[in-house]
């Protein structure tokens, strides 16, 4: 039941200079990118924080290697763009998951937060089955249906 120990304030001065550096150069891309296309990117770099703390402040936990980290969130992505696929529904109620009217469509029509909710559920699962869990990637999984 006991935290994390406190750590050494060398320690502290390194993790706070290394996540300082990569949200500026986050911010700073996603300005840029902003700048030159003239629309708000959906892109937004304050999500990234909860990696950074796991990388910089939590380096020596198995969900702060590299190899965790980068396959994670590609494998959320992923989930979360193949979850998209799946035709929306204009359904308002929480518990219908189909339209009578749906004829131009085929196969499963599921209203957006039932396809969040199987892309966060699958994207999880999928982590835990492949042993790369890093649990601040599974929020990728929902936040990829901004990107469409």
């Amino acid at each position: 039941l006991r935290g994390v120990k406190r750590q050494y304030l060398v320690d502290v001065a390194i993790a706070w200079f290394g996540v300082f550096m990569t949200m500026l150069a986050l911010v700073k891309m996603d300005n840029t990118l902003m700048d030159y296309s003239g629309d708000p990117w959906t892109y937004d770099p304050g999500w990234w924080s909860s990696s950074l703390c796991i990388v910089f402040a939590l380096t020596s936990a198995p969900v702060g290697q590299p190899f965790q980290i980068v396959m994670s969130h590609l494998w959320c992505a992923l989930i979360g763009l193949a979850c998209q696929q799946i035709p929306d529904s204009d359904v308002a109620d929480f518990f219908e998951f189909h339209r009578e009217d749906a004829y131009d469509k085929k196969g499963m029509v599921l209203p957006q937060s039932w396809k969040e909710a199987i892309a966060v559920a699958s994207a999880i699962a999928g982590m835990a089955a492949f042993g790369i869990m890093h649990p601040p990637s599974s929020g990728l999984a929902c936040e990829s249906f901004v990107w469409n």
